[in-house]
């Protein structure tokens, strides 16, 4: 209903330039046309006429107009108004130039599809019977004579202009609209070449701004002028042909036959065109191109009938617009082809009209486009949403898990740290205790041996517990811990004491693991030194660094002999606690020089070498 009421307002304002009450208005209506090559004459007894020449070349003609004017001062100023004047030309009233368009010449040929208005002073007119002449010269096979009116300049000015906008400017329009729905649909296609849709919109874009081309067409070499009318036949061609077959697949249909007879339909207009350019060296078969501008369109009747059923069955906006879009192209196409075909309209004052309703077709689409996208943003937020709903589970099972792993892992290190408590404790603590509790049932301990042993144990258990201390500093307040208990026993043993811990580097500790063997060691060599060495002094040093750490013990006691002394419980003991570590363990000592005992412990690769604090 849309595409009817469009073209019932352009049949009211495109009624004749020539009203009945307008009595001052004189229509060009019969006049001759001379071959000025040959001086042949031909009467023309109604315009708008068409004339079809022999084969095509360069050729120069006149029109003489004969019209009546009752009295020439009934209008302050009078305008000649032609309809179109395809080839341009001279014009003149009475024997004066009024106006002049470019004409073709034997190298350049020109088109001009567009009205032409001339003032005329109403000194050049007279009382009766005047002449009009319009001289030009031509390449077409086909003669276009085109209506013509003389009138006062206000009245021809608006019926001027009314046809100039509707057909030329409205053109303009279009191709721009064209030119611009081509670029969008072809890069949507080009991203989304799964939707077939905006590649035939595109095209028929493409094809349609190509059929705009021909009102502001610019002068060409005569050779190529019949290969520009193929073009523009090829651009009929694609617009209808892209057009219907979108039709089609936007009902959902297949139709594989209909578009293989709508593709071969399409292109017999400009391959016939061809032919006849080659074969007879003719420019226009009006006939021939009448009747296959009017079948292509008829073929899109069947696609507008099953998108109106479908319309029926369903209603979808989106065919609904194109619906309408199409069949107000379908009839204004109608309306031209007759117009092109024998040089009259239905729509007098307009022109060609196709291009006054291809905004409405550009408009579907645009509202297409735009509802298109208003989709795909609304399927992008539920994306988005359902997207961060995902990934706020997924954070959550995360943390989740990530607590589970922690957890894990603090029971893990917690029964690590029991496990390594109680070997700790059965191999010190528990061996002693057990060594010590044989003699005692055997009776072989005294007061004295039985206090030392129960020392001993005791400095054993201090040990375990200090080894647990947390804290950046633990290794070093282990050490101190050491150096406090065993203090007031070397000074009881008459020995003096030197403790340099000073180069510890706090970036550089050992492990809670490692802590508590080294604590043994050290406590061992001091223990020894207390029981066997007789020594005066004894020196603890101890130092760190990003190699690793050094424990070296020195006293001037009586010495040893380590090659020819039996390797006991004590030194044994630490060269077991040292190979453990991956330490280098070393005793040197001599009789009556003293003993010196040094461990080096170097970092491994990948050990953490950073002290920790226990894990809990």
């Amino acid at each position: 209903m849309a595409a009817f009421a469009a073209f019932a307002a352009l049949a009211v304002f495109s009624t004749p330039v020539v009203r009945a009450d307008e009595a001052l208005v004189v229509p060009l209506m019969y006049g001759t046309v001379e071959d000025l090559d040959d001086g042949s004459r031909h009467q023309i007894d109604h315009l708008p006429a068409r004339r079809t020449l022999a084969a095509r070349h360069h050729r120069h003609f006149r029109l003489t107009l004969n019209l009546s004017v009752p009295d020439p001062t009934a209008a302050p100023l009078w305008a000649l108004y032609f309809v179109s004047l395809n080839d341009g030309g001279r014009i003149a009233v009475n024997g004066t130039v009024v106006g002049e368009v470019p004409s073709s010449t034997p190298t350049v040929a020109v088109q001009h599809v567009r009205p032409f208005y001339f003032v005329v002073s109403p000194a050049l007119l007279h009382t009766g019977h005047n002449e009009v002449t319009v001289t030009w010269t031509s390449h077409d096979s086909l003669q276009h004579l085109a209506q013509a009116y003389l009138g006062p300049a206000d009245v021809v000015m608006a019926a001027y202009e009314r046809r100039l906008f509707w057909q030329n400017t409205m053109a303009g329009v279009g191709f721009d609209l064209a030119i611009v729905s081509a670029a969008l649909l072809l890069g949507i296609h080009a991203m989304r070449r799964e939707e077939r849709r905006y590649l035939l919109m595109g095209i028929t874009s493409l094809g349609w701004a190509v059929v705009c081309v021909a009102y502001f067409l610019p002068p060409m070499p005569a050779p190529l002028y019949p290969y520009w009318h193929a073009l523009r036949l090829a651009g009929i061609a694609v617009t209808a042909c892209a057009t219907w077959l979108f039709l089609i697949g936007e009902t959902g249909r297949g139709h594989r036959r209909y578009a293989a007879l709508c593709i071969a339909w399409a292109a017999v207009g400009p391959l016939g065109h061809l032919l006849n350019v080659w074969t007879r060296d003719l420019i226009y078969a009006p006939t021939f191109e009448t009747l296959w501008g009017v079948s292509l369109l008829l073929l899109g009747v069947y696609p507008l009938a099953l998108m109106a059923r479908s319309l029926v069955r369903s209603w979808d906006w989106r065919h609904a617009a194109f619906l309408v879009a199409a069949t107000a192209g379908l009839l204004a196409g109608v309306a031209d082809v007759s117009l092109a075909g024998s040089g009259s309209s239905v729509f007098h004052n307009t022109g060609y009209v196709t291009q006054a309703t291809s905004p409405i077709w550009f408009s579907a689409i645009v509202l297409v486009l735009v509802r298109d996208f208003a989709g795909f943003l609304a399927q992008q937020r539920r994306q988005q949403q359902e997207l961060a709903w995902r990934l706020q589970e997924q954070q959550i099972e995360l943390q989740r898990l990530h607590a589970d792993t922690q957890k894990r892992e603090r029971e893990r290190a917690a029964v690590q740290e029991r496990q390594r408590i109680m070997q700790d404790m059965h191999d010190g603590l528990g061996s002693q205790l057990v060594s010590s509790l044989a003699l005692a049932e055997r009776g072989a301990l005294g007061a004295a041996q039985t206090s030392a042993l129960l020392r001993d144990c005791l400095d054993d258990l201090r040990l375990a517990i200090d080894s647990m201390a947390e804290g950046s500093d633990s290794f070093a307040v282990m050490l101190g811990n050491l150096r406090f208990r065993m203090a007031p026993r070397l000074r009881a043993a008459g020995m003096g004491l030197q403790w340099q811990c000073a180069e510890l580097d706090d970036a550089h500790l050992p492990t809670p693991v490692q802590a508590l063997p080294l604590l043994r060691i050290v406590q061992e060599c001091l223990s020894n030194a207390i029981r066997h060495s007789c020594a005066q002094q004894i020196r603890v040093h101890v130092a760190s660094s990003a190699q690793g750490l050094q424990v070296e013990i020195t006293d001037d006691g009586k010495g040893f002999d380590p090659a020819t002394t039996p390797r006991g419980k004590g030194l044994g003991g630490m060269e077991k606690r040292a190979r453990s570590l991956g330490a280098h363990f070393v005793v040197v000592s001599r009789p009556t020089a003293g003993t010196q005992v040094r461990l080096d412990l170097p970092w491994q690769e990948g050990e953490p070498v950073v002290a920790q604090a226990m894990p809990t």
